[in-house]
């Protein structure tokens, strides 16, 4: 929906950038319950609210502080005053759309009319905000609220309340090819998210070929390399953080040791992170430097840090350095395998080849789960 972007006039504009870029092509449910042209009508709503926020958070009450942001090397609480104002954000933006997305999972349909009972939001802990109210009406759904419930109706059609209500219950459906961990937090952020994003096809997998074209890479670039490692025995997955305090997606494919990610990280400059999933092995593929190929080696020596000295691994002295001397183009170097450089804020054919061929390593040398 829009071009990729790092800089933004304030926080909430920044926020709201991530589920712009997340927002599914239309494509309708296969239910016959609503006809696709109902599904698009509630598509395009959801649509034109989430632009009219982006050019202007105070529409929905958002902080209007200045944009701020962390980098790759920062840690949250190195600026606790900056994220909670990206919490104070957050708990609104999730508000409105638990607020949606519970409507029409538990509201019913009476003469064209879609009535929820309150106490649906005190059960699930979702405030409800009076702006969240103006942006439905200005899209043509009107409002009244009662004691015990709130109602709703449509100026165009009372089948656009039906699609409302189809989106909510299209996303609870699991769906176990996108999720492997069916932790309940994590089950309602990936079924709101998908919500948020009006994906009728209960499905994000658009999600990683939006990342392509974000980042100028080659349509169906992961698509290759995910064939690569499903055929070794990796399993896909995507894991997904839409609550008060965070918005990030991650498309992984892990091994039995390790693994590959994409990510997007809400609160920082470089938003798109490309990652290996962790460090096991690294020790015993250094202590093995010399029968590596020269794509790993490079990789290995741009990764890990030269031991300085710090001495942090031997626990102030009581243990053994774990550091490791390798030889290239007739330097010796010693090099620290302990937390070497994972995460990278771009990617390229040639980088992702190397990258499989490390992870391929760490399979073979972590089995243990020895640095």
């Amino acid at each position: 929906m829009v071009d990729r972007r790092t800089e933004f006039d304030t926080i909430a504009e920044r926020i709201l950038y991530g589920l712009i870029i997340s927002y599914s092509d239309y494509k309708p449910s296969k239910s016959s319950v609503v006809e696709s042209t109902y599904q698009f009508e509630w598509y395009n709503i959801m649509r034109n609210i989430l632009l009219k926020v982006y050019e202007k958070p105070s529409l929905m009450n958002l902080p209007m502080n200045k944009d701020e942001y962390y980098r790759l090397h920062q840690c949250n609480n190195e600026k606790p005053e900056i994220i909670k104002i990206y919490k104070k954000a957050m708990k609104i933006i999730s508000n409105y759309y638990k607020f949606l997305y519970y409507t029409g999972l538990y509201g019913e349909i009476e003469n064209d009319t879609l009535i929820v009972d309150r106490d649906v939001f005190k059960k699930y802990k979702t405030t409800i905000k009076e702006s969240f109210f103006k942006l439905l009406k200005d899209e043509g759904i009107n409002y009244i609220k009662s004691k015990n419930n709130i109602s709703f109706n449509s100026n165009k059609s009372s089948e656009v309340l039906q699609a409302w209500k189809l989106l909510s219950e299209t996303v609870s459906s699991f769906n176990k090819s996108e999720m492997k961990d069916n932790n309940n937090t994590r089950e309602l952020d990936l079924r709101l998210l998908k919500f948020a994003c009006c994906a009728f096809t209960n499905n994000l997998s658009y999600w990683i070929r939006r990342v392509e074209k974000l980042n100028e890479l080659t349509p169906g670039f992961f698509e290759k390399y995910e064939r690569i490692l499903l055929d070794k025995g990796y399993c896909k997955q995507l894991e997904v953080e839409f609550n008060h305090n965070s918005l990030c997606i991650a498309y992984s494919i892990k091994g039995e040791v390790s693994g590959f990610s994409v990510s997007y990280h809400f609160h920082r400059v470089e938003q798109f992170y490309f990652s290996v999933l962790n460090c096991i092995g690294v020790k015993a593929i250094l202590e093995n430097f010399e029968q590596m190929d020269d794509n790993v080696k490079d990789y290995l020596m741009i990764s890990c840090r030269r031991c300085f000295g710090c001495n942090r691994c031997t626990k102030g002295g009581k243990n053994k350095r774990l550091t490791v001397s390798v030889v290239k183009d007739e330097r010796k170097v010693a090099l620290c395998p302990d937390f070497p450089r994972r995460e990278w804020t771009s990617i390229n054919e040639k980088e992702m080849n190397t990258i499989i061929d490390y992870i391929d390593l760490q399979s073979k040398y972590g089995t243990q789960w020895k640095k």
